[in-house]
């Protein structure tokens, strides 16, 4: 259960990858956002291991858990929700690209915090 629930939104993106193609044809095609947005968050998931593995072992592993699963919950929200400054396309690529990497921020932390309190 707990792989499927960290792949969720890793597989949901290739839906909306479908529906940005269908609602902004060439503006989402011909850009960077594209490639962007489906790729950003698993960076974001290495620098969530990184950093989130560091802080359960210097901190706390409930509180740095407590903080993944906080960060996983804004960050799925304001993704779905996302929205460009003054109904902007490319704002709403950029928010949705910056919402993705906060989100595999997310994810991440989500992987070593886990792991050591499964451990303990």
């Amino acid at each position: 259960m707990d792989s499927v629930a960290n792949s969720e939104p890793f597989r949901v993106i290739g839906q909306v990858n479908t529906i940005l193609k269908k609602l902004y044809k060439t503006q989402y095609t011909s850009s960077s956002a594209q490639q962007n947005v489906t790729s950003i968050a698993f960076v974001g998931t290495v620098v969530g291991q990184l950093f989130f593995g560091w802080m359960s072992d210097h901190y706390s592993r409930k509180w740095a858990l407590m903080a993944s699963t906080c960060i996983l919950i804004l960050f799925a929200a304001l993704s779905a929700g996302s929205y460009g400054y003054h109904g902007s396309i490319t704002g709403l690529f950029q928010a949705l690209t910056a919402y993705r990497f906060l989100l595999g921020i997310g994810i991440g932390s989500v992987i070593p915090t886990q792991g050591m309190s499964g451990n303990s």
